[in-house]
């Protein structure tokens, strides 16, 4: 491969932001509400409003709980719900059906086991629950990415444990009810992860990532071609050498498939920022690695149109480390065609900075969601949610626009006191801080509903249940509290 390098000196160029129509405009929003809140996917509505999920401790205190937060098309918050167990959850893809609602894809602890698993609900156009399914398997799994189907369907991809301790590509696809049609594994002797998945045509969608590679035995870039029935059409490693490399995020234009990722260089000593175009059998065309002291990688990539692509990336150079706390976040513009960068935008704070998903929008613009940051010029262990819009003339804004609370005060759990007791139980439960009123439902680790009703301050009978493992989830003020505990007969 044949390297075109560029010394990137970044200049800001800020644009006052202007209004678009059907109310699109350039905004930069942060929603935060306690001490870590993580944005991680986002959809557009046909409204034009979005929806974002991630992670969130404002819902219920020392836990992580995954959510859904819908904000009009200026970034005005409207609403937002909480989901999940005992334990940590998160969303990462967000998916909607007008008159159907939200779906969620993520992953979660809040298990029999404890351990990270994949995770799916469903929920109303109104954010309320209809389903929840965990996928268990042994060990940790982390999903990075989904897409949903014309049928419905869902593909979920991301990493498993492997036996032998090393991460394998996981790879999993539901109906559309969340009901599991099959699995595949990606299993070598090092770490393979899949960061990326992406429709492409009418039979077939693309994974990419990190995959042993079979010439080198090292660490490797990969694209491959996959049917619906989880079989492989083609695959590519892209190392030339003894060179390593991921790819992070993909896009397409034309003919094309553009790829953003890292790469390390034989004989090199930093990672670098890497983007490279394949047709679309995925032979190579052309590539460009951005040299910088210290780690720099591309982490999202999308192309709106006539060779136009914005990318984001993570830099720990110190010539474009702005803030010494973490690696600082860039989002950019390449016209590709003329091997040209133009708009420069820093999106980032003291402490490290992150865009989880980027997307085009319904006004020929584009928008990210992800997490900065809460203290931009000083250092802080917390984080917020963060969502930048950018207009279809490449209108930005550099300010960012804080206060927005990704929970009003009246939306804080009342059930923040709960307690449960006896714990482990045999012949009943009660419960403290609860209102009075409140529907519950118990369940087991499978997540089947055994027992449902309305709590009214007696004791709740579990007689009937076998020795093992439960979850009693508790709604008051369309928030979801769980608390897992323990028969023992």
């Amino acid at each position: 491969m044949e390297n075109l390098r560029y010394l990137l000196l970044v200049s800001m160029l800020v644009v006052a932001s202007t209004v678009i129509g059907q109310g699109q405009k350039s905004f930069y929003k942060t929603y935060s509400g306690g001490p870590f809140d993580k944005g991680e996917g986002i959809v557009q509505l046909p409204d034009s409003a979005y929806a974002i999920t991630g992670m969130s401790s404002s819902f219920v205190e020392g836990k992580s709980q995954a959510f859904i937060t819908k904000i009009d098309s200026l970034g005005n918050r409207l609403w937002s719900r909480s989901y999940g167990g005992a334990n940590s959850d998160r969303g990462k893809r967000i998916f909607y059906e007008h008159g159907v609602g939200f779906w969620v894809a993520g992953f979660s602890n809040s298990t029999a086991t404890g351990d990270f698993d994949y995770y799916l609900f469903h929920t109303n156009e109104d954010g309320h629950l209809v389903w929840e399914k965990h996928f268990e398997n042994t060990g940790w799994d982390r999903l990075w990415d989904a897409i949903r189907l014309d049928d419905g369907s869902f593909l979920l991809a991301g990493q498993a444990q492997a036996n032998n301790g090393s991460s394998s590509g996981y790879l999993l696809k539901t109906d559309a009810n969340g009901e599991k049609l099959w699995e595949r594994f990606i299993e070598s002797p090092n770490d393979d992860i899949i960061y990326t998945i992406e429709n492409f045509t009418d039979t077939t969608f693309l994974i990419a990532g990190q995959q042993n590679s079979p010439s080198t035995n090292l660490p490797s870039a990969f694209i491959r071609c996959m049917d619906f029935d989880g079989q492989t059409v083609w695959e590519t490693f892209y190392n030339a050498g003894n060179d390593m490399g991921a790819v992070h995020d993909l896009s397409f234009f034309g003919n094309e498939i553009l790829a953003a990722g890292e790469i390390l260089e034989e004989g090199e000593d930093d990672i670098n920022h890497w983007l490279f175009r394949t047709n679309r059998e995925g032979d190579f065309i052309f590539e460009e690695v951005l040299q910088f002291p210290g780690k720099t990688y591309a982490s999202n990539i999308c192309v709106l149109d006539a060779g136009r692509a914005f990318w984001t990336f993570y830099t720990e150079s110190p010539a474009q480390n702005v803030y010494p706390g973490g690696p600082d976040l860039i989002l950019q513009r390449y016209f590709f065609t003329l091997f040209f960068f133009d708009l420069s935008v820093s999106l980032s704070g003291y402490d490290p900075d992150v865009c989880n998903e980027m997307i085009p929008t319904s006004d020929g613009g584009l928008i990210l969601v992800g997490t900065v940051s809460d203290q931009p010029w000083n250092a802080s262990s917390g984080s917020n949610v963060m969502v930048y819009k950018i207009g279809p003339n490449d209108e930005a804004v550099t300010e960012r626009e804080e206060g927005d609370h990704l929970v009003n005060t009246n939306d804080f759990n009342p059930l923040l006191a709960l307690n449960l007791f006896p714990n482990p139980a045999n012949t009943f439960i009660e419960l403290q801080g609860v209102p009075m009123d409140a529907p519950f439902e118990i369940r087991n680790s499978a997540g089947q509903v055994l027992k449902k009703g309305i709590y009214n301050a007696n004791k709740i009978s579990v007689e009937e249940l076998a020795s093992g493992i439960y979850f009693i989830r508790l709604i008051s003020a369309n928030k979801y509290v769980t608390m897992r505990f323990i028969i023992d007969k």
